[in-house]
């Protein structure tokens, strides 16, 4: 419900003080604001929610005072009492009564400051000064379920306090000049609040491997003054700011959180020494080091500077070592090898991913390694298939983002609905053709922006160029036949002759299919489609082309999975 300003005690003898730069403060029902007069530029700060709460005492100093009063700014303090992401409506009336009353005009600069709960804050309140900026450490954009299927801690019963002003703090940081947003990365729900933010003004401070405490992480290293004082100047970039992260090497957080991630054992123990010895009492990391440390008699877990590459598959005693590159025949392949090792289909082909019968490469087991190990040394043969990179890229589109199953991307398929504009519908399974090209046109742009590093959604390798992904194999093994899914039965078959399998099957039948797409390959390339391909896939053209040259088979394509959009 709103509150009508003049219904606000006090607000009128506060506003006053503080064109006047008095110290002032005005209570509001479970909040205080407190101005601290200084310097002509005003920093508004929020509390995070780990901040002292609860209680009726708002005596405590505002969110970040002695820092910014060193610096010689005047503080416009909200506290509040409870963590309710500042939903109150006496507290929004109060802001557009400030806004009426021109109190930030007063000042030759505003900036809207906060970690967390004052992160979200910092950026709905910024549109109550226009032009402003705002320095948010790892917010929240809003909380509002049906803006934020991310991120739902106040759904259900308290899904009533987003509604009315302030809801979304994504839109009302629009009136901003800057927005800087500090955050790690790797906290999916901090990341996914950050790609909501408008690009047009955002400037993305990415902190890998620190947590959701972004402020704490650079106030340890003496670097908080630094990055806000070039904020406010307005010379803080994203490049800058990657120089400035690096001093993150300095602390004990860091390292902890490397080895909780990693995979290679030395490695991890590594990360865990630098932590120990950055913070000899760190709690995380002493724990993690005692369920790391080598145990006697314990068996030996390979490294991963000693195993082979992700993404070698093998069945059985088979003389064939398979290099997966998703989305070029991958799901037939693999099913076949297992038909193959043990003369039989699997019985969810579709789950052939997660099939235990399979020997894969990412296994750190010493004894799987051993065996890839073994067959490279006794000659087995090392394969692989391309696949035309437009068919590729649409039949991943297809099974990916525009159907939604048990092997799509939902996550990715929201995001890009919110970024970049695709337009799908669950109730629609056959969209015009129109809408379609210009879905998967979409598609690609993101696909251009993700392979180039632009985009904070982890690289994918059914999108990824197959040229790359398949160099990676090479530093480590000599592929000895590398074919073209347009010509799968007949090459390998080859394959399978040289390698002397006896047990093949029907090269020409794919165990499972893909849901189909809505519309041909060939109805929705148009020349500015294939200008995309071209662009985001050149090398991947390049060796198709190649092979297509030296194939003695390529008078005549041959039906096969990949002519139908999928693996």
């Amino acid at each position: 419900m709103t509150v009508p300003d003049q219904a606000i005690p006090g607000l009128e003898e506060f506003a006053y003080k503080v064109a006047g730069w008095q110290p002032a403060t005005l209570g509001l029902p479970g909040y205080q604001v407190d101005f601290l007069p200084g310097g002509p530029l005003l920093v508004v700060t929020f509390e995070p929610t780990v901040s002292k709460s609860g209680a009726a005492d708002f005596s405590r100093p505002v969110w970040g005072q002695a820092f910014l009063h060193s610096r010689g700014h005047s503080v416009l303090g909200v506290k509040r009492q409870w963590a309710d992401w500042y939903r109150g409506a006496e507290l929004h009336q109060a802001f557009r009564g400030f806004q009426a009353r021109g109190l930030f005009r007063g000042f030759e600069k505003v900036v809207f400051y906060g970690p967390s709960m004052g992160g979200y804050a910092a950026l709905a309140f910024a549109s109550c000064a226009p032009g402003c900026t705002v320095i948010a450490m790892n917010p929240q954009s809003t909380l509002a379920p049906d803006r934020c299927w991310f991120d739902q801690r106040f759904a259900g019963d308290r899904a009533g306090l987003w509604s009315g002003d302030f809801v979304d703090g994504a839109v009302e940081a629009r009136a901003a000049a800057r927005v800087y947003v500090c955050y790690d990365p790797y906290q999916v729900k901090d990341l996914l609040h950050a790609q909501r933010l408008d690009p047009a003004n955002l400037v993305k401070l990415r902190l890998p491997f620190v947590g959701h405490t972004t402020a704490v992480a650079l106030n340890s290293l003496g670097l908080l003054a630094t990055v806000f004082d070039q904020a406010v100047a307005g010379t803080l970039d994203e490049s800058g700011f990657r120089q400035i992260a690096r001093a993150r090497v300095g602390l004990a957080d860091y390292h902890a959180r490397l080895a909780q991630r990693g995979r290679s054992r030395p490695r991890r123990l590594r990360h865990l020494d630098r932590a120990l010895a950055i913070e000899p009492g760190h709690a995380g990391a002493r724990a993690l080091a005692g369920s790391l440390r080598p145990v006697a008699g314990a068996p030996a877990i390979v490294s991963a500077e000693e195993r082979w590459p992700p993404g070698m598959v093998s069945a059985g005693r088979l003389p064939l070592v398979y290099l997966n590159l998703a989305k070029s025949g991958s799901t037939t392949i693999q099913n076949q090898l297992h038909y193959m090792a043990w003369g039989r289909y699997p019985a969810q082909p579709q789950d052939i991913f997660r099939n235990g019968d399979l020997q894969r490469s990412w296994d750190t087991d010493p004894a799987v390694q051993q065996q890839f190990s073994d067959k490279i040394r006794g000659g087995a043969v090392v394969f692989t298939f391309l696949r035309d990179p437009g068919e590729r890229a649409y039949a991943c589109f297809n099974e990916k983002i525009f159907h939604t199953g048990r092997t799509s991307f939902p996550a990715v398929r929201r995001q890009l609905i919110e970024g970049w504009d695709l337009v799908l519908d669950d109730d629609d399974p056959r969209p015009t053709l129109p809408v379609h090209q210009t879905n998967f046109s979409r598609f690609l742009d993101f696909v251009e922006a993700n392979v180039a590093g632009s985009t904070s959604i982890r690289w994918d390798a059914g999108w990824s160029p197959q040229v790359p992904q398949l160099a990676r194999f090479r530093e480590r093994l000599q592929v000895k036949d590398l074919g073209l899914l347009a010509f799968y039965p007949s090459q390998m078959a080859r394959i399978l002759h040289r390698a002397g399998v006896t047990r093949i099957p029907d090269l020409r039948e794919r165990p499972w299919c893909h849901p189909p797409a809505p519309h041909p390959y060939a109805e929705v390339v148009t020349p500015d489609i294939q200008a995309k391909l071209d662009r985001i896939y050149r090398a991947d053209y390049a060796l198709v082309q190649a092979r297509l040259a030296k194939s003695s088979t390529a008078a005549a394509p041959e039906p096969h999975p990949a002519n139908h959009h999928e693996d």
